[in-house]
């Protein structure tokens, strides 16, 4: 599978299309909290959608919500999952799980993101990290976006299909 460009960014394709954005800037708890959410609306409302596309910035990230997803991994034809590779854990395999492996120049590895994109429920969150190299976990913080706009989401997603499902 192809990686992403080191330059591409779901950040930037999310404010570079001029539309009114709910702009946040908050600790990683919070962008944590609100993609529990997303995911267990898709869970919950049993919503059929295609694709989901999430990045944890490490893959290893992944891991402490591997429950959550394998429940979603009921609903969706692809989840691509964005992160750096762990140098000591193995990503389990999942039937409908992509991971996307990201270089450490990669742009995409400051970033944090989550987009669903379905006729009955469309939701985005994409946040860039503002806090320096080695900050403790806890203490990360992020500024972002958060849209459950179709007409913000629909072009990202859009992107991320041609980029991603197209070359699986």
């Amino acid at each position: 599978m192809q990686n992403p460009t080191p330059q591409f960014s779901v950040y930037n394709m999310f404010l570079n299309q001029g539309h009114v954005l709910d702009i946040f800037s908050e600790k990683r708890r919070m962008l944590a909290l609100w993609c529990a959410n997303i995911e267990k609306t898709i869970v919950q409302e049993q919503l059929k959608t295609t694709h989901v596309f999430a990045c944890f910035q490490q893959l290893e990230f992944f891991l402490p919500v591997l429950d959550r997803y394998t429940k979603l991994d009921q609903y969706v034809e692809n989840i691509w999952v964005f992160g750096t590779p762990s140098q000591t854990k193995e990503m389990p395999q999942i039937d409908h799980v992509t991971y996307v492996e990201l270089d450490e120049a990669d742009v995409l590895t400051q970033e944090w993101f989550l987009v669903v994109n379905h006729p009955q429920y469309s939701r985005a969150l994409s946040a860039l990290e503002t806090t320096t190299s080695g900050t403790p976990h806890k203490d990360r913080t992020y500024k972002g976006i958060l849209s459950s706009d179709p007409n913000v989401i629909s072009p990202v997603y859009e992107k991320l299909v041609e980029e991603f499902v197209a070359i699986k």
